[in-house]
């Protein structure tokens, strides 16, 4: 109820902070152009950096994670870390596609990938070193994706797309909203998406954070 401010972190000089994934102590930071960034947090006023991945001619752009593995989005694709050691992660498998990857959500053996120029892909992780593709649903500008129950939902520019993902499959799309329909295509960028009590919430750009109930998909 009375936030306070503790400190500003300078990631580097040349990436910038796109999106970030807490685990216990840590705190994984996309960094765009400077890969992915590790700060051990123990002490919040004072963070420091134990760790680096920098992917070859490669963007980290988005990350979630699962126990000792991290997922990156990336400008090239997909990438699984081992991040047991968060000092050294290593990476296990990439899946490679052809756009960027700008969100990322996980959930038991698959990841679900906002593909900017593919749309939405669903990738097997069962082996983390072989990472598959298994189905995808094409729509332009996908950014970000989360998942809720059944459902996947997925930011793109102004829209937010809904899909029933029971089966990994055939995911199928069941509804959507256009986060800012009176400036469609003109303002507010779906740009950050959670989901909490059956609310989505999306940090529509411009247009700040706009709430949409998830109560009914459709």
């Amino acid at each position: 109820s009375n936030p306070r401010f503790i400190r500003q972190l300078q990631l580097s000089t040349n990436g910038y902070a796109i999106d970030i994934h807490i685990a216990g102590r840590y705190a994984y930071f996309a960094n765009g152009f400077d890969g992915l960034r590790i700060f051990d947090l123990i002490n919040p006023s004072n963070p420091v950096p134990v760790g680096l991945h920098q992917p070859t001619n490669n963007s980290v752009m988005a990350i979630t994670g699962d126990g000792n593995r991290a997922y990156l989005g990336t400008f090239k694709g997909f990438e699984i870390l081992d991040i047991s050691s968060p000092s050294t992660p290593r990476s296990v498998g990439k899946y490679p596609t052809s756009n960027a990857g700008l969100g990322i959500a996980v959930r038991g053996n698959y990841a679900y990938l906002a593909n900017r120029g593919l749309g939405l892909e669903i990738i097997e992780i069962a082996d983390p070193t072989k990472p598959r593709k298994l189905s995808s649903v094409a729509f332009p500008n996908a950014r970000r994706v989360v998942l809720s129950g059944q459902y996947a939902y997925v930011t793109a520019n102004t829209e937010l797309h809904v899909f029933e993902v029971t089966d990994p499959l055939k995911p199928r799309r069941i509804g959507g909203y256009d986060a800012n329909p009176t400036l469609y295509n003109t303002a507010g960028t779906a740009a950050g998406l959670d989901v909490a009590g059956g609310h989505l919430y999306v940090a529509d750009g411009s247009e700040g954070l706009q709430i949409v109930r998830a109560a009914n998909p459709a």
